[in-house]
């Protein structure tokens, strides 16, 4: 309204305590929504801009219900790790994987946090602002972490799928199937290469599979005997023999502690042409020595 000397009178902002800033978020949501999509969508932090704003809207209307919810005994009752953040540091945890899945970096992750905050800070106090930013902080800690463990389980679990599907599992001569570890399998990708492995056995006719661990990361190789002796506790015929080629001494001490306990002896050799040979003679074929 002009004033009696004709100047507009100054406009002062709305300035909303902490007892009602969750009120003000939760009477405001739809508008916090648009103001955060709008600050995503523009955001320098984005540099490939894969993700839009419309496919994680959802997820922003959710982190809204949270935050509000949180606040609903004031901003000063807020820890991180606190009953009150629990569900809102979730939301963040499944916004990090969900983000970890597609496409998009970490920047795409502290771009939706930040926009949030900023959206948010439009209806704080001057006092309250340093605690918004202070909780987004932790929020965004917490979405950061979850998007590197996904990452990273992501990769375990692609990893995990080649090497099943890459080992080789072949008959390198008529009835000598072998089995040639390499890399760093986990136990349930090794108990299924050997499972794998004593098919091809069976299938060939062969009185014996071998098992070549040489290839073997030493993360693997540790495990290997444990996986080993629940694979011959669970199927494996008498009659077929095991030949552990290019083992530890101590991996093969501890695979010949489980076949004991099934009565039956382990062969173990250094070099993948001398379990040849050997398989060669068990499965009936005469090995010739020229000079």
């Amino acid at each position: 309204m002009p004033s009696a000397a004709g100047h507009a009178e100054p406009c002062y902002a709305v300035t909303v305590t902490s007892t009602a800033l969750d009120g003000a978020l939760r009477d405001h949501a739809s508008d916090l929504l648009e103001s955060w999509s709008a600050r995503f969508e523009r955001s320098a932090l984005r540099f490939r801009r894969d993700a839009t704003a419309t496919a994680y809207a959802q997820q922003a209307a959710n982190l809204i219900e949270a935050l509000t919810m949180a606040m609903s005994e004031g901003l000063e009752a807020l820890r991180p790790g606190s009953d009150l953040t629990r569900e809102l540091e979730r939301a963040c945890a499944f916004l990090g994987s969900q983000f970890s899945g597609t496409s998009s970096s970490g920047f795409d992750v502290a771009a939706f946090l930040l926009a949030l905050r900023d959206a948010v800070l439009e209806y704080a106090g001057e006092h309250d602002a340093p605690r918004v930013r202070e909780i987004f902080e932790w929020l965004g800690i917490v979405a950061l972490d979850a998007f590197a463990s996904g990452g990273l389980q992501s990769l375990r679990e692609r990893t995990t799928e080649e090497l099943e599907a890459g080992t080789p599992i072949v008959e390198l001569l008529p009835k000598v199937p072998v089995v040639i570890f390499v890399g760093g399998p986990t136990a349930a990708t090794m108990d299924a290469l050997l499972s794998r492995g004593l098919m091809l056995s069976i299938g060939t006719s062969s009185a014996c599979l071998l098992l070549d661990v040489t290839g073997l990361c030493e993360s693997s190789l540790r495990q290997f005997p444990k996986t080993f002796a629940a694979f011959v506790a669970r199927e494996v015929p008498a009659s077929i023999e095991l030949l552990l080629v290019g083992a530890p001494h101590s991996v093969c001490m501890l695979c010949r502690e489980a076949l004991g306990l099934q009565g039956r002896k382990l062969t173990d050799v250094e070099r993948i042409d001398a379990a040849i040979t050997y398989a060669l003679g068990r499965n009936g074929y005469a090995i010739v020595h020229r000079d």
